[in-house]
C-alpha cells in the first residue's frame, strides 16, 4: 500500500468514525469483522471481581469490542494488541481510555459493566498471562 493510498485510508476510517458509519459489513473494510456483542449478564456489576482474570478470560472482550481496530493487523497507526504480550504492555492505556470514553469510539459497541470491571481487574492484578 502506498504511503498516499495509506493516508486517504485512514482519514477515510477516521471519518466513518465520527460520523458512526463504520458498523456492521462497512464495505470500506470488508476484511474487518464488525464487533461481536459478549455475553454479559447486565450493564450492572454486583460487586468487584472476585480473583484476578487471567488473558484467556480478558481476550475475548479485547477481541470483541477492540480487535476491528486494534487486532492484528491493526488499521493504520493504531496500536494492536491480538496477544498477552501487547495487550500487557498497554495494559493501563486500555484502561484508561476505557474509563474515559474515548474507547471504543462512537459507532461501535461500549463495554459492558461487567466487561469493563472484568478488563480492569485483570489490569489493576497486574495483567497475568
Amino acid at each position: 500500500m502506498t504511503p498516499r493510498l495509506a493516508r486517504i485510508r485512514l482519514t477515510l476510517c477516521l471519518l466513518s468514525l465520527t460520523t458512526g458509519c463504520l458498523v456492521e459489513g462497512d464495505p470500506m473494510f470488508p476484511e474487518r469483522a464488525p464487533p461481536q456483542p459478549v455475553e454479559d449478564a447486565g450493564a450492572q456489576v454486583d460487586g468487584p471481581i472476585a480473583e484476578v482474570p487471567r488473558f484467556a478470560e480478558v481476550a475475548p472482550v479485547l477481541a470483541a469490542r477492540c480487535g476491528a481496530c486494534h487486532g492484528d493487523p491493526p488499521l493504520d497507526g493504531l496500536p494492536a494488541f491480538p496477544d498477552h504480550a501487547r495487550a500487557a504492555a498497554l495494559a493501563d492505556r486500555i484502561i484508561a481510555r476505557i474509563d474515559q470514553g474515548t474507547m471504543p469510539p462512537a459507532g461501535l459497541q461500549a463495554l459492558t459493566g461487567t466487561e469493563r470491571a472484568l478488563v480492569a481487574a485483570w489490569v489493576t492484578g497486574g495483567a497475568p498471562e
